[in-house]
């Protein structure tokens, strides 16, 4: 019985080695992925993968590649805001609430125009002048 006792912890050693190893190799992989250093911690890790990650979204948004987080999202809305209002006319600068006008109205007159149709001023179900002539069906 006392054989398996050290031949068991050398095994529990021998994976905690492993695993550990694995971890080690883990770590300087993504730090290599990321521009940190081979030897960075976690924490220098993640800070390498936000600023990446933030300058990226910057230059996406037409930011300042230092902006912060606040600035790239004030950048996204009003680029967003200006497109949208160009798509609806509203006026240059328009705010959500002028864009939301506009596409309400918009909507309004589409669906005005397609439940009222055009104003008729003959009855439809009149005799044509001509019996011969063609039937026109949306009449």
């Amino acid at each position: 019985m006392t054989e398996q006792g050290p031949r068991k912890r050398s095994s529990v050693d021998e994976w905690q080695t492993l695993f550990s190893e694995i971890g080690q190799q883990i770590r300087r992989d993504i730090a290599r992925i990321v521009g940190a250093p081979e030897d960075a911690d976690w924490r220098d890790i993640g800070e390498r993968t936000d600023d990446t990650v933030r300058s990226s979204a910057a230059r996406a948004v037409g930011a300042d590649e230092g902006a912060d987080w606040e600035a790239i999202g004030e950048q996204l809305d009003r680029s967003t805001r200006r497109e949208i209002g160009r798509i609806v006319g509203a006026e240059e600068g328009a705010d959500w609430s002028a864009i939301g006008e506009k596409v309400s109205a918009g909507v309004g007159d589409l669906l005005q125009g397609l439940f009222d149709g055009p104003k008729r001023k003959e009855d439809p179900f009149e005799e044509p002048e001509d019996p011969d002539a063609p039937v026109d069906p949306w009449r």
